[in-house]
């Protein structure tokens, strides 16, 4: 009887030690594993010359070319801010209208708190994907609100908002591949 009692105690020690040792490791395996949320100075971090093209669809009878081009980069005096000017050229296509609206402009954006988390920290995945945005790392926050039956944000690091994706019962907004 006394060599049973051993027994066991060996074998629930063990068995602590195997449980232990399992939580230990797939705790660590999902951190190593984990993509970190990016900041608003990865998102937003352009340089001069960088240019970004986009393609949107809005549905099939609408779609709208925009060419953006980085003129110019300032960071403030704390450098907590960015400021960018930037050359925008876009056409808004119709297909029920022969006439296409073309707009040529130079616009500034302004990022600050750029050591926070992008959105707020409102992100429900980070990936990267070789086939959109050049692989490079993206945060997407997802989100289901009326009227859309699905909707998302991408937030692609270096290029700022990559995709704004939504649809409804009767059309969608379509991502561009960048």
């Amino acid at each position: 009887m006394g060599q049973t009692f051993f027994s066991n105690q060996k074998t629930t020690t063990m068995k602590k030690q195997t449980t232990l040792f399992l939580a230990i490791f797939i705790t660590t395996f999902q951190f190593v594993n984990a993509q970190e949320i990016s900041t608003v100075a990865e998102i937003y971090g352009f340089e001069v010359g960088d240019e970004f093209h986009f393609n949107e669809e809005f549905g099939n009878l609408v779609k709208v070319i925009t060419n953006i081009k980085i003129n110019s980069k300032i960071y403030s005096h704390d450098s907590d801010t960015l400021i960018y000017l930037r050359h925008v050229d876009s056409v808004y296509i119709n297909l029920y209208d022969p006439d296409s609206v073309y707009s040529n402009y130079i616009d500034t954006v302004v990022y600050t708190r750029l050591d926070s988390l992008v959105n707020f920290r409102e992100i429900d995945t980070v990936y990267s994907n070789p086939e959109y945005f050049n692989g490079r790392l993206v945060n997407r926050a997802d989100y289901e609100q009326p009227p859309y039956i699905y909707s998302y944000i991408d937030f692609v690091v270096g290029c700022g908002i990559g995709c704004n994706y939504w649809s409804d019962v009767q059309t969608s907004h379509k991502c561009p591949k960048v």
